[in-house]
């Protein structure tokens, strides 16, 4: 009697232990869910170099898609390709034949980004259209052409001219720089030393700088890309420090142009999965930097291709082709 009545207690303390856990299954579940519908949106962890620290979002919503405004930009295919600031507002600019026009873009609360005319871009029937990147000196605007590897300034009319900088003084063949989509794909204005850095995006990957009233390049920042992999996509010049976008390996790279230290941040997470990247094209498309007081801004070149599966799960527009922008609190220090 005694041993049934141990049983029977036994079996009434495992029914209670089972009923527990799936209560804490349950509740799991539930707030793996929430998590996912609410504004703290979890994203997958991608494998990589630990000690590499990760960018967070400005804000857990804080990417935006392109959309649509009265110059009708979003019925187009607009693949970004550089951003800068001008007259202290933000500027991109897109690397698509039907525009090479320079246009301001400003977020919104309802997760777009809209654009609206700055100004008129290079004469496309004297340069052909591959506009990669865009900055300010002297209140005047610069952009390059990838293709033709020239880069041009606005005069005091507004038109762009060519800046006397010639590549062939570092390169002599610049063949199968832009032919072969590798040639000047970012660069980054010193206005205080009137300096340009300029950067081959790979194969390989080159670093110099530019003497804008010598008129002279320097290498010596060569050493530093050549043995990396990757791509560089675009840079700025902020605060003695060049700031360099890897497009293949996820990083933003603070590089101190007087020691030459390197610091690095990743975006990983908000380019691909280590399976799939946010967009259903080949590669990661990171192709425009902006560094702000309190942010770091990345846009998304898509290709026109549409959204992925990942790029759902980060909170994406399923099926879109439109660009995107990413938001980034700026670390502190960095």
């Amino acid at each position: 009697m005694k041993r049934n009545f141990l049983t029977i207690i036994q079996l009434a303390v495992i029914c209670i232990a089972i009923s527990t856990m799936s209560c804490r299954n349950a509740n799991t579940q539930t707030n793996n869910a929430n998590t996912q519908s609410g504004d703290s949106l979890e994203v997958a962890q991608v494998n990589q170099d630990p000690s590499v620290p990760q960018l967070e979002l400005l804000h857990p919503k804080s990417f935006y898609m392109l959309g649509k405004s009265d110059l009708d930009v979003s019925s187009k295919q607009f693949d970004l390709s550089g951003f800068a600031l001008y007259n202290d507002k933000k500027i991109c600019i897109a690397d698509k034949e039907w525009t090479t026009d320079i246009y301001y873009f400003d977020t919104t609360s309802t997760g777009e980004f809209l654009l609206s005319y700055c100004a008129k871009g290079i004469d496309t029937t004297t340069s052909k259209c591959d506009i990669e990147a865009v900055d300010t000196y002297n209140g005047r605007l610069v952009i390059s052409a990838e293709i033709e590897n020239k880069i041009f300034i606005q005069n005091d009319k507004g038109d762009f001219e060519l800046m006397p900088a010639d590549f062939t003084k570092i390169e002599s063949d610049l063949s199968k720089w832009g032919a072969s989509n590798a040639g000047i794909e970012g660069f980054a204005v010193d206005r205080e030393n009137n300096t340009i850095y300029f950067a081959k995006e790979r194969d390989p990957r080159r670093l110099f700088s530019y003497d804008i009233i010598k008129n002279e390049f320097h290498t010596d920042f060569d050493d530093i890309v050549k043995s990396d992999d990757g791509n560089i996509s675009d840079m700025k010049f902020v605060g003695g420090y060049l700031y360099i976008l890897d497009r293949a390996n996820c990083l933003v790279v603070r590089l101190d142009v007087k020691t030459k230290e390197k610091t690095q941040y990743s975006f990983r997470r908000y380019s691909n999965n280590g399976k799939e990247h946010i967009y259903t094209a080949k590669f990661g498309m990171a192709e425009a930097l902006l560094i702000t007081d309190d942010a770091i801004f990345i846009g998304m070149d898509n290709n026109n291709a549409p959204v992925s599966k990942y790029g759902e799960e980060i909170g994406l527009k399923a099926g879109s082709t439109l660009p995107s922008i990413f938001v980034f609190k700026r670390p502190e220090g960095f």
